[in-house]
């Protein structure tokens, strides 16, 4: 009975990676858009914090209220990637990282497949019941090109 229990489990944290992913990646889009200049400003500077702000705002329209507040922005940061000499500035990338516990849903499955990095070394039990997904994204950084 356990091993139907394990492989339902895995199909449900298969569906949760899937949605964590795909809101992950909208999150990084959204933040890329935003992070550039401003409208009218010539400047290449980008604005991490105003990305990060609209970030948070997105991700809580996205999810419910109660997982929005366990969803967290691990990192949020540019990195400069590549010159081009046509625009004469810098390509940057936003660079994204989530963390998203699931609860696991099935009894007994969170002896193997649970997994938190917060609890350190204490050892799984038959109650773990959770399991931290994390999601790593890099979204180039939208920049008008003037000339």
């Amino acid at each position: 009975m356990l091993i139907v229990f394990f492989i339902m489990e895995i199909g449900h944290l298969a569906f949760q990676t899937i949605v964590i992913h795909h809101a992950a990646y909208e999150m990084a889009r959204i933040g890329s858009l935003v992070a550039g200049p401003s409208k009218g400003d010539r400047s290449a500077q980008v604005d991490m914090g105003r990305a990060k702000a609209k970030m948070e705002s997105v991700k809580c329209q996205m999810f419910k209220p109660s997982i929005c507040n366990k969803i967290t922005l691990e990192e949020v940061r540019a990195e400069k990637t590549t010159f081009d000499r046509q625009a004469d500035a810098w390509n940057e990338d936003l660079l994204l990282t989530v963390r998203y516990p699931v609860k696991l849903i099935f009894p007994g499955t969170g002896l193997l497949l649970s997994a938190d990095p917060g609890l350190g070394s204490v050892k799984k039990s038959i109650a773990s019941n959770t399991r931290v997904i994390f999601v790593n994204l890099r979204m180039p950084i939208e920049k008008p090109f003037f000339q």
